[in-house]
């Protein structure tokens, strides 16, 4: 009687909802609610808790579409995390994951112990994300607005390889981040050589990002002298790891405690005084406590030097000495007391507000009048607020913005120094009147030289570099000249100028976009239990790219809808390579699914493209 009557009443139920008009609008709704808990639980961090919490009192509420995702409370904070992802499982499929045996230390017993730790490999990635359409029909046109013309590309020894062997398909470039320990790092390693000579598909590595560049020095031992008078402070320690300096050689740049380290031209650090001179010799020079103990093991793939890092043109020169110069001439500008009352009792403190105030109300007009011009309103971010916090002090500079916020900040700056340059000149002392013309001209300097890098050409001709640079080191004169400190970053610069002949420019090859991955990624770590947090964190950034794959997939299949609609009474053949040119590098127009109907000029002839999830049909 009772399953009768619970059955009776789930058909009322159910005639209820059908004579609803509203039903359907409400089951919809709760279908865009549940995607919407599946991707605030995959890829930005919700708690599966949260989650199956949220779910219980929507479904006890009325709503529809979640009930399979709810729990009761009392269950909901432990079993919640399995349970969302289980149904969330259904969109976002899990991954084939390779696990590494890891050395850990355990702080709770004092310790080490060996863990599997998962990782996932890049051939599987690849097998994953990279379908054949994408190799075998993505237009050439887009291949070489990519790599074409770099010499990094162009002389990498997997591509002359291929070529020497009659490979047809394009090697396709890498662009790597590495952090982790040597184990992961090293099946990393392991399988992107066996991807470099792969029979279907190979990879090359172009680029390479990470920490270990700045405690990795390389010397070139070139005198019998040089060797012996190294040989002579060189002893094994087992604190340090190998054989170190026990004194500091500054004649050669290297500093007690540097390890010597293995390289293909020195295998045995033991036979480093029997060596026949010259020869090169990599010292580690990171703290003996330090994260990382040692070199890159990506330098074991073909083509992978330390002329492969990528120094990025964000951290070395937005977040670098650009700020430092905005921050500099900011503070120039409060401590001049140009801006602040003539009023006694007022301490510096109180004069440094007072003229923060104005100079404040000077940059928003500033902004207001660039919004006029386009170039400003398409590129530029302009900072909401300015606080005396943000600007750090003249002795110690500093500038807590975002880099993309540096720039407008940076040509305000210029503007400022111009406008007030004869009045700082007529009210201030000799020497901090100078220190105003100097902060000037490393100002236009630095306006210059993001000139240069904003061409929209993806190479570097020799004069473009050969300009850059030498814009570059006049900023560094007048910089230095107004006391700005001298950073690593600020050598740094001048490799990655340098290396633009070779790489290209620097704003084609590093962006923006991974930076912005930051927050993301940090949002996700923060909602991921330690003991299962490795595979939590690969499983939701897999649903991560999937969204963003889907997304961008169906912004093409829109635009393709849109030349399908225009493609009416015009040449099929045209429209029927620039729809290819738009499906192809998203994986859905193979090159052997289009089939052409009726061949009669006068009648409309209909090409069918089969596609994984959709069938459409083109007209002429």
């Amino acid at each position: 009687m009772y399953k009768k009557a619970r059955l009776d009443a789930q058909l009322a139920h159910a005639q209820s909802l059908a004579d609803d008009p509203q039903h359907e609008l409400r089951r919809k709704a709760g279908l865009e609610l549940r995607q919407f808990l599946l991707d605030k639980f995959c890829t930005e961090g919700m708690p599966g808790s949260d989650v199956a919490l949220l779910s219980h009192y929507i479904t006890q509420a009325g709503g529809l579409g979640v009930s399979d995702l709810a729990l009761n409370p009392s269950s909901a904070s432990k079993n919640g995390h399995r349970h969302v992802q289980k149904h969330a499982g259904k969109i976002y499929d899990d991954i084939d994951l390779a696990y590494i045996d890891c050395p850990a230390y355990i702080k709770r017993n004092a310790t080490r112990t060996c863990e599997k730790i998962p990782i996932y490999l890049p051939s599987q990635a690849f097998r994953d994300h990279i379908t054949d359409d994408m190799v075998y029909c993505h237009p050439r046109k887009d291949f070489e607005k990519v790599i074409g013309g770099l010499d990094c590309y162009n002389e990498h020894p997997v591509v002359l390889r291929a070529k020497a062997e009659g490979f047809k398909t394009k090697v396709r470039p890498l662009a790597l981040y590495w952090d982790g320990p040597a184990p992961l790092a090293g099946a990393c390693v392991s399988d992107l050589q066996a991807l470099e000579t792969a029979p279907l598909v190979r990879y090359a590595v172009l680029d390479i990002q990470g920490d270990w560049p700045a405690f990795l020095q390389v010397l070139d031992v070139s005198t019998i002298e040089m060797r012996t008078k190294i040989y002579q402070k060189l002893q094994y320690k087992k604190k340090y790891r190998g054989r170190t300096l026990v004194k500091d050689l500054p004649e050669f740049g290297l500093k007690k405690f540097s390890r010597l380290m293995p390289t293909p031209t020195l295998p045995d650090v033991a036979a480093f005084e029997f060596t026949d001179v010259p020869f090169q010799c990599h010292w580690w020079a990171g703290h003996v406590d330090g994260r990382l103990l040692h070199d890159c093991p990506l330098l074991k793939l073909a083509g992978v030097g330390l002329q492969t890092w990528s120094l990025d043109i964000l951290h070395g020169w937005h977040l670098g000495p650009l700020q430092l110069l905005v921050s500099l001439a900011l503070n120039y500008c409060l401590d001049s007391n140009l801006w602040a009352p003539q009023t006694d009792g007022l301490d510096a403190k109180d004069k440094r507000h007072l003229s923060l105030l104005a100079v404040k109300a000077e940059l928003f007009q500033f902004y207001k009048e660039k919004r006029k011009d386009p170039d400003w309103v398409g590129k530029s971010s302009e900072v909401w607020n300015l606080t005396l916090t943000m600007l750090g002090t003249y002795d110690n500079p500093s500038l807590h913005a975002k880099a993309a916020e540096s720039h407008g900040l940076a040509k305000f700056v210029c503007h400022l120094l111009e406008t007030h340059m004869d009045t700082f000149t007529s009210r201030m002392p000799e020497n901090m009147a100078r220190k105003g013309k100097y902060l000037f001209e490393a100002a236009k300097a630095a306006n210059k030289l993001d000139t240069v890098f904003s061409a929209e050409s993806k190479t570097f001709s020799r004069k473009q570099v050969q300009e850059a640079l030498g814009t570059y080191l006049r900023f560094l004169r007048f910089y230095s000249k107004a006391d700005g400190p001298i950073t690593p970053k600020c050598h740094f610069m001048i490799h990655l100028i340098q290396r633009a002949l070779f790489k290209g420019n620097p704003r084609k090859y590093s962006t923006y976009r991974d930076e912005s991955f930051n927050g993301l990624i940090a949002k996700i770590a923060r909602a991921c239990h330690r003991r299962t947090w490795a595979n939590v964190i690969h499983w939701k950034c897999q649903g991560l790219h999937k969204k963003h794959r889907d997304l961008a997939t169906a912004k093409m299949f829109q635009k393709v809808a849109d030349y399908i609609y225009r493609a009416e009474n015009r040449n099929f053949v045209w429209e029927s390579l620039l729809i290819r040119n738009l499906l192809v590098p998203i994986g859905w127009l193979p090159s052997h699914n289009i089939s052409y109907r009726s061949s009669a000029p006068s009648l409309p002839r209909v090409a069918k493209a089969s596609m994984p999830w959709h069938s459409i049909t083109m007209f002429e």
